[in-house]
């Protein structure tokens, strides 16, 4: 586990891994300390934060309420994580009740439902993301190399064409998403993004149900969203403190290397802990 020292010299360790990485940690809206922070890394179901700012979006435009009720279609199911992939089809589910899963249990079905819900150009004029990938989608590219190829050699309309047939091919099995990373088979994000958007969605209640790697009773409020993939790592929360200080501390880990998530989690914990002793400079 990483030594709880200062706050650079956890910067450094975090630096010292393997592949790329990138780090954020801001006080009150302003930067304490960023590295790569503005670069776009892979980030796993950190994008459903994403996902829940167009929900958001949407609800405050009167466009939708939390307690609208859509249904489980073939086409949502996706693999784990999550429950929802085990559901029959047809189940009514809320609004509220998916976000709550996306987020806290990074439920892919629940994900992939609002997904569809929203409609994909309304993520992506949240994420920049052209085309944005469901889960579904992310899984069914990751497990055929020849799906893959063909993909990739297509201009963005041409992307979308092709996902639209996709969505009429079968699920993978799970034991043959083993791609290694690459670029067009997951969601690519800087963490300056990922703080706004923890910034614009810690109000919500289902937001407090998960708090990640920080222990809840320390803070006044606690936001998280994390996620992984094949070579990928994220962690990302906001925090606010007794004093009413806010802080967002993000941290992604790409390598082609067998990834190892202890090496960043004891790195990320120690930080937090010296956020909550306010010995961070």
């Amino acid at each position: 586990f990483a030594r709880i020292t200062s706050s650079k010299e956890l910067l450094e360790q975090l630096k010292q891994l393997s592949g790329t990485t990138a780090f954020l940690l801001t006080k009150n809206e302003g930067t304490v300390l960023a590295h790569n922070a503005d670069k776009s890394l892979a980030v796993g179901s950190a994008f459903k934060l994403a996902v829940l700012v167009a929900l958001q979006e949407a609800i405050e435009a009167d466009k939708a309420k939390w307690s609208d009720v859509i249904k489980l279609a073939a086409p949502h199911i996706s693999l784990p994580s999550g429950i929802l992939q085990d559901m029959p089809v047809g189940s009514p589910l809320t609004l509220h009740t998916l976000a709550s899963l996306m987020i806290a249990r990074s439920d892919n079905t629940a994900t992939d439902m609002l997904m569809h819900h929203l409609g994909r150009q309304q993520i992506e004029a949240v994420t920049a993301l052209e085309p944005m990938l469901t889960t579904r989608e992310m899984f069914q590219l990751k497990a055929d190399p020849v799906l893959y190829n063909n993909y990739v050699r297509l201009s963005v309309e041409g992307r979308r064409v092709f996902l639209q047939d996709l969505a009429s091919a079968r699920l993978p099995d799970a034991g043959k998403v083993t791609a290694p990373l690459r670029q067009l088979d997951e969601w690519h994000i800087p963490l300056t993004r990922i703080c706004n958007w923890l910034a614009r969605v810690q109000k919500l209640d289902l937001m407090l149900i998960n708090p990640g790697l920080a222990v809840k009773s320390d803070w006044r409020r606690v936001a998280y969203k994390g996620g992984s993939n094949v070579g990928v790592l994220n962690y990302s929360t906001w925090f606010e403190d007794e004093a009413g200080d806010r802080y967002c501390l993000a941290a992604t880990w790409n390598t082609a290397d067998t990834l190892q998530p202890e090496k960043l989690s004891s790195i990320y914990t120690a930080m937090i802990e010296l956020i909550r002793r306010k010995q961070v400079q």
